[in-house]
């Protein structure tokens, strides 16, 4: 077989596979069009490298670890795209200014496009290319200096790393931030278009203090947006540091079986939006039967079966220690002012899920904490942490609060 008839055949099994796992789930609507934002957890953010030297290479490493991710390599070097198909990878023998090439990649759906040889005249080249066939798609390149940089922005680049020796890093950085931003616009204009409604929030049965500070912080950036909301748990509260947590700060928790009096979880279609946090559909500690209703929101840190989760919005982020490390990046992002009672809870939340960052701790993790630091009220921590009251008299101060 020769190699013309070898690359025609790896273009249309990639193209086939992009089209199959990526085209037939994308939105339309405000959602966005190809090429936006995905609604499902279903769907694949495409990502596209362009030259796999040891930049490309660091990028697709850092890819390959994260779920609803599908990257597609085009290099030139055959040699190279054989040993990347060897790995499992999809990979593409090609030129990377050649419109054809791009085309048979299907550049124009990609979401992320980074053109990362060492040749600049061929970045430069290929980030027009690719920017006269994808409006939507953000591209990031390198470049070795800021006349470079300033002249490669005029073709369509909207990332350009200039310092050689951290270009992999950076990449990874600005595919993180950048990914955070889609995330973030797609939350705001589901809770733009809820204003004044109410949410159903749902924590795992028997909640811990992730569940709950995570939870307490969602209710905060729904006032923003003038959203009401109920927090429901399953199973009962019952380590004494949670009973305290629960009733030193006067969180408004109601048990799931609360839903019997408003005829079962029919109840739940009352409600604007169905929100799971620090659980899901696919764990096994979710509230209630399998399939009794279907969220529209889902933000949590604990692995999933794909296949078993469908919704609007899904942020479920494995590599994190705790779920109110993500609430803390939305309270960042969307400008959530934080006082105390927020800070110590969403500490105290991050501390037990990490054991104290011991166990799982990223940096992520730590950011967060330092980032709440400052806000913390340490004597409220410390009554929470190591409660001077019986088990017995914070369930009577529990009922008390709730009443």
């Amino acid at each position: 077989m020769g190699a013309n008839t070898q690359q025609e055949q790896h273009h249309h099994q990639t193209r086939c596979f992009y089209r199959g796992n990526t085209n037939k789930h994308r939105s339309t609507g405000k959602s966005g069009e190809v090429g936006g934002i995905p609604t499902y957890v279903g769907e694949r953010v495409v990502y596209l490298i362009l030259g796999c030297g040891l930049v490309g290479y660091e990028v697709l490493e850092f890819l390959k670890e994260k779920k609803n991710e599908f990257v597609i390599v085009v290099d030139r070097d055959e040699e190279k795209i054989e040993a990347l198909k060897d790995r499992g990878y999809d990979a593409v023998c090609g030129d990377i200014r050649d419109v054809n090439v791009l085309r048979e990649v299907e550049a124009q759906y990609a979401d992320t496009i980074l053109v990362l040889t060492n040749d600049f005249e061929t970045n430069k080249a290929a980030v027009s290319t690719v920017r006269r066939m994808n409006d939507d798609g953000i591209i990031i390149t390198r470049a070795k200096n800021p006349i470079e940089e300033e002249e490669i922005i005029k073709l369509g680049a909207d990332i350009v790393i200039t310092t050689s020796n951290v270009v992999a890093l950076s990449v990874v950085d600005e595919l993180t931030k950048s990914e955070l931003d889609k995330r973030m616009k797609k939350f705001e204009r589901i809770l733009k278009s809820s204003r004044g409604g109410k949410f159903a929030i749902i924590l795992q049965n028997n909640p811990d203090p992730d569940a709950m500070a995570s939870a307490y912080a969602l209710t905060h950036i729904l006032d923003m947006y003038e959203i009401k909301a109920d927090t429901y748990y399953g199973g009962a509260i019952g380590h004494h540091e949670n009973k305290a947590l629960v009733n030193l700060l006067g969180l408004d928790l109601k048990n799931i079986e609360t839903l019997q009096e408003r005829g079962g979880w029919e109840a739940l279609k009352t409600y604007d939006k169905i929100v799971m946090v620090d659980t899901s559909p696919a764990i096994t500690n979710a509230p209630g039967p399998p399939g009794k209703f279907k969220p529209h929101i889902v933000i949590d840190h604990h692995p999933y079966e794909e296949e078993q989760l469908q919704a609007e919005y899904v942020d479920i982020r494995e590599e994190i220690g705790a779920t109110a490390t993500i609430l803390v990046e939305y309270i960042q992002k969307l400008g959530v002012e934080i006082d105390e009672k927020l800070a110590t809870i969403l500490l105290l939340g991050i501390r037990v899920d990490t054991q104290n960052f011991s166990r799982d701790a990223t940096p992520k993790d730590l950011e967060a904490a330092a980032y709440l630091l400052p806000h913390v009220d340490q004597d409220l921590l410390r009554k929470i942490e190591s409660p001077p009251m019986s088990e017995e008299t914070l369930d009577v101060l529990g009922v008390a609060i709730r009443n």
